[in-house]
C-alpha cells in the first residue's frame, strides 16, 4: 500500500526553530462596505438609515461565518453613523421645513396687505404686479382703484392681515393655495380670505406667491372682492 505523503516540514529560522506559517486574511465581507456608503450620505435620513441597517445584518453575518469574513469594524461604524447621520438629517429637514412654512405664510400676509394698501394710496402698478398674469387679465386698473376706494371710505387704514388658516399645494400641477385670516382695519375687524399661486421666478431660486383672488367679507354693506365678480362689473345688471 501506498503510504499518505507528508508535506515537507517548515524550514528552520535562523535560530534553528521552524518559520511560523503565515496567518491566513478573511476577506472583508461586501455587505459591510455597503453599509458604510450609504451610512455617510448625507442630507438623506432615509439612505443614511438603510446603511445603519445594512450594517447590523453585515455584524450579524461576519458573527455566524466564525472568523471566515472580515470587516466587523467596518459595519459596527456603519451601524453608528448611519443612525447619528440620519439623525441630524432629520433634524435638518425638519428646521428647513418649518423655515420655508414661516416664509410662505409671511409672504402670503405680506402681498395680501401690499395691494390693500396700495389699492388706497394709488399705486396701481404696485397693485397690479402683486397678481399672477392670468389673473390680471381680470383686474383692470380702474378695479384697484374703486376697490381702494370703498376699503378707505369703510374701513380706513388697514393695520395687518393676519393669517388664521391656509392650505398647502397639492403638486407642482396644482400650485394654488388659499389663505383665510382677519384684516384689522382702523375702523374694525373683519374676516377675508386670499388664492394665491406658487410660480417659478426667472432667474431666481425661490418661487414667487402672487394673487389669484381677494375677498374681505362685509355682511353689512357688501363683501369686496378682487377680481370682481361679473355681475359686480359696471354695465351688468
Amino acid at each position: 500500500m501506498n503510504e499518505p505523503v507528508q508535506s515537507p516540514p517548515s524550514p528552520p529560522d535562523s535560530r534553528g526553530g521552524p518559520l511560523p506559517s503565515a496567518p491566513r486574511r478573511s476577506r472583508i465581507f461586501g455587505l459591510a462596505i455597503v453599509a458604510f456608503i450609504l451610512a455617510v450620505v448625507p442630507c438623506c435620513p432615509m439612505v443614511s438609515l438603510l446603511g445603519a441597517m445594512l450594517g447590523l445584518a453585515a455584524l450579524r453575518r461576519i458573527q455566524l461565518a466564525r472568523g471566515a469574513l472580515g470587516g466587523r469594524r467596518l459595519a459596527a461604524v456603519a451601524v453608528i453613523v448611519g443612525f447619528v447621520v440620519s439623525g441630524i438629517s432629520a433634524i435638518g429637514f425638519s428646521r428647513l421645513a418649518f423655515s420655508v412654512d414661516q416664509w410662505v405664510e409671511q409672504t402670503m400676509a405680506a402681498n395680501v396687505q401690499d395691494l390693500v394698501r396700495a389699492s388706497v394710496q394709488g399705486r396701481i402698478d404696485a397693485g397690479l404686479r402683486l397678481w399672477t398674469p392670468d389673473s390680471r387679465r381680470s383686474v383692470s386698473a380702474q378695479d384697484i382703484s374703486d376697490f381702494g376706494a370703498q376699503i378707505s371710505q369703510r374701513y380706513g387704514r388697514l393695520q395687518r392681515f393676519s393669517i388664521m388658516s391656509r392650505s398647502k399645494p397639492g403638486s407642482m400641477f396644482d400650485p394654488e393655495m388659499d389663505a383665510s385670516g382677519v384684516f384689522v382695519f382702523d375702523h374694525g375687524e373683519l374676516l377675508g380670505s386670499a388664492k394665491f399661486e406658487l410660480r417659478p421666478a426667472i432667474g431666481q431660486s425661490i418661487p414667487q406667491l402672487q394673487l389669484r383672488s381677494i375677498l374681505i367679507e362685509d355682511k353689512d354693506r357688501g363683501d369686496l372682492r378682487l377680481p370682481l365678480s361679473p355681475s359686480a362689473k359696471p354695465g351688468n345688471p
